[in-house]
């Protein structure tokens, strides 16, 4: 983690009240950087810009094209059963045609 979410960390952890992550299960998770949401407990442990060696048709990404590689393991707060997802997500992702249009006025 950076030093900007170490301190986010531990002004949320330690705060005048008390332990704010005492009242769920797993608490001692917060100390390892997982942030506590609906019942789970997410961290995530890679989030990087990384070129494609292959094709990811259920990504959109085509070999040889930049993306965000991120990767999220989650934690059940009650039975402690886990969990990690994988996500890539393209760079040059554009909502719609008007909004592509928009970019490359803006670009040229």
């Amino acid at each position: 983690m950076s030093m900007a979410s170490d301190l986010y960390h531990d002004m949320v952890v330690e705060n005048e009240y008390g332990n704010y992550y005492d009242q769920f299960e797993r608490s001692h998770l917060a100390y390892q950087g997982y942030i506590y949401m609906e019942g789970w407990w997410e961290r995530i442990f890679e989030n990087k810009v990384v070129v494609a060696r292959k094709d990811y048709p259920a990504f959109g990404i085509k070999k040889g094209e930049k993306h965000r590689f991120i990767k999220t393991k989650y934690i059940e707060a009650e039975t402690g059963r886990s969990s990690w997802e994988v996500e890539r997500e393209p760079l040059n992702k554009v909502a719609n045609e008007e909004d592509r249009d928009i970019a490359k006025e803006y670009y040229q």
